[in-house]
């Protein structure tokens, strides 16, 4: 029987279920330079067995179609192919990762400001993958930034090449994924197909790297953060997402067909914890180096000031965390509905919703009158946990990330995930200031604990005070290292 016909998700289950049917069935053995094909697909079908989402979930494009702004993105990019050559590192970057700098007045990424710091005085060349058209590029810090949209473009007009690898692909995977029981016939048919989409991507971009490789001959390092480059060899990936033992975008079965890739994989990432996981997983110690995860790092160097902790206490604001995936959509949809029900216990609050990147708004037709819907786009998610006394969530990475800003945290109780409570407890390790309560609990809940919510506001800024001072600090010794 398939596994997501379980009524409960079961993602433990499901990883050992998906790695004895990888041992099995041998599903690396299809690679496309240098990288095993079933790497790009095994997340999308984790999701798809576990029951955590379905093909036919709302979810947004990762980039939205504004013909004006990819008009001017594709002059820009035309316009700069002069910056393309002699360049000393190479920085694949996403464009909803840029961050206003209040300081200086200009957008920075956090992603290449952690590549940067590593390599002081080098040259860079930075291309930034679209997400949603906006024109920030215009005032980057950056001076060779380029938008890739045109080669995103033509990826998409050559993608019937897909067709090419299709019959290949169908005779690989189709029986493979029929004998495991992993899918159902109609996901199974549709994993397929996007598998051959994948096949004709990686070789595409593979191309492009190498002229980009060719152009930038002095270029020996080359960074990557979901830009669709990242899981290739000579790319150092750069952490994008959480990482435990069981995370299918970075943990892979010991089995021959993959082991000298993760041998070989250079990753950065954000803890001790997370490079001993990839070390007892096949990486490769020197390969794998740990950060602070620039997010948090670069939020507290360049946008909080000094004079945000004189405030003696800050705004009555909660923050809700989005997140894709049928199970955690509904139950927060049900945990703000209790919200509007009971509204007048929230009058002095402003409660916003952050969307994930990649959900779609299913809320526009609720008529919210209390809770505020904002796109991931729309917002600076971390001037938001900055100013924000608590963050409500179901599971997300943006769970750990809140804990330096200090944020009280509400865990919302989904009893369809059987694997909820181990998440939250690798997430928050042991961060002494959160909760986890039922969804229809939580308008009572509020009431008896609103002054306790209100007064954690000091505590919060201790914390983010202690932070503060230790990310200053630790900038100054890495400036002293490289002298």
């Amino acid at each position: 029987m398939p596994i997501q016909t379980s009524k409960k998700v079961k993602m433990k289950e499901t990883v050992e279920a998906l790695w004895e049917a990888e041992k099995k069935f041998d599903f690396y053995n299809v690679s496309y330079n240098k990288i095993p094909l079933w790497s790009y697909l095994r997340e999308k079908t984790y999701y798809l067995a576990s029951g955590l989402a379905s093909f036919s979930e709302p979810t947004s494009a990762f980039f939205k179609i504004r013909p004006i702004n990819l008009f001017k993105r594709f002059i820009r990019f035309l316009f700069s192919l002069n910056k393309i050559f002699g360049n000393d590192i190479i920085i694949f970057a996403n464009e909803r990762h840029l961050q206003w700098n209040s300081q200086e007045n200009n957008f920075y990424n956090q992603y290449v400001e952690l590549a940067l710091e590593d390599n002081p005085g080098k040259k860079p060349l930075i291309f930034e993958f679209p997400a949603f058209m906006k024109t920030k590029y215009k005032k980057t810090c950056y001076e060779r930034y380029l938008p890739m949209d045109f080669i995103v473009a033509v990826k998409g007009v050559l993608s019937f090449l897909r067709l090419f690898f299709y019959p290949k692909i169908n005779k690989e995977f189709y029986p493979k994924l029929k004998k495991s029981g992993l899918l159902q016939e109609k996901d199974i048919k549709k994993v397929v197909k996007f598998t051959a989409l994948q096949a004709y991507g990686i070789n595409y971009y593979g191309i492009f790297l190498k002229i980009i490789k060719l152009l930038n001959p002095k270029a020996k390092l080359i960074y990557g953060c979901m830009g669709a480059l990242d899981k290739f060899p000579d790319v150092t990936e750069i952490q994008h997402g959480r990482i435990d033992d069981v995370a299918p975008q970075y943990v892979f079965p010991n089995i021959s067909s993959i082991r000298e890739y993760v041998k070989n994989k250079k990753i950065i990432v954000f803890s001790e914890e997370i490079r001993k996981i990839l070390i007892n997983n096949g990486y490769s110690s020197q390969n794998v180096k740990v950060k602070s995860n620039p997010k948090v790092y670069f939020y507290f160097l360049k946008n909080i000031q000094k004079n945000f902790f004189d405030k003696k206490a800050g705004l009555k604001e909660m923050v809700i965390i989005g997140g894709f995936g049928g199970t955690i959509q509904g139950t927060i949809k049900n945990f703000i509905l209790g919200i509007e029900k009971n509204k007048e216990k929230f009058k002095d609050w402003n409660i916003s919703l952050v969307l994930h990147p990649s959900e779609k708004n299913i809320y526009k037709d609720l008529e919210l009158a209390k809770v505020k819907v904002f796109e991931n786009h729309e917002v600076s998610l971390w001037e938001m946990l900055s100013r924000a006394v608590c963050l409500v969530s179901v599971t997300s990475s943006v769970i750990e990330e809140a804990i330096p800003f200090g944020c009280f945290e509400i865990i919302i109780k989904n009893k369809e995930m059987a694997d909820q409570e181990t998440m939250i407890n690798l997430l928050c390790g042991d961060y002494p200031y959160r909760t986890t309560i039922e969804c229809n609990d939580f308008p009572r809940w509020f009431e008896s604990n609103e002054n306790m919510l209100i007064s954690h506001w000091q505590k919060k800024a201790e914390i983010m005070k202690k932070n503060y001072e230790y990310f200053q600090n630790f900038k100054k010794s890495i400036k002293i290292d490289k002298k």
